[in-house]
């Protein structure tokens, strides 16, 4: 006259030496498949993981090697850019000074102009274009 299904008849209350002659059930073991075969089994996927495993190993080297390229390239990259950008200072700087020195020289010629005529400084340039270009052939 036990309420549930787990009860034990050896629980009673106020019974306490009834309690040790209470012993777990013995796990039953009902195999779903042969020893044999399970073990298989068992070996297969080891196998399998191993194999997975060798695969992830030779994508990380893979994934190295890409890594070290591309890092490489990109030290190269910024090198380069670090190098381009001084020459376009350079560059700037030069441009700079050729137009500080086209300015002047505008101003010179303004002012030559003004005492000595256009048309006498205008034929003076001309004579100095042909003797340069003489000069660099």
């Amino acid at each position: 006259n036990y309420d549930h299904e787990y009860a034990h008849e050896m629980f009673q209350r106020g019974r306490v030496d009834l309690l040790r002659n209470i012993f777990r059930k013995a796990v039953e073991n009902t195999p779903t498949m042969p020893a044999t075969s399970a073990a298989m089994d068992i070996k297969t996927h080891k196998e399998d993981l191993e194999l997975n495993v060798d695969d992830l190993i030779q994508e990380n080297m893979n994934f190295k090697r890409l890594h070290k390229t591309l890092l490489t390239q990109v030290q190269f990259i910024e090198n380069k850019m670090t190098s381009l950008k001084a020459e376009i200072s350079e560059l700037n700087a030069e441009q700079q000074k050729l137009k500080s020195n086209e300015e002047f020289l505008k101003k010179v010629i303004k002012n030559l102009s003004l005492q000595f005529g256009a048309h006498v400084i205008q034929k003076v340039i001309e004579e100095e274009v042909v003797e340069f270009a003489d000069d660099q052939n």
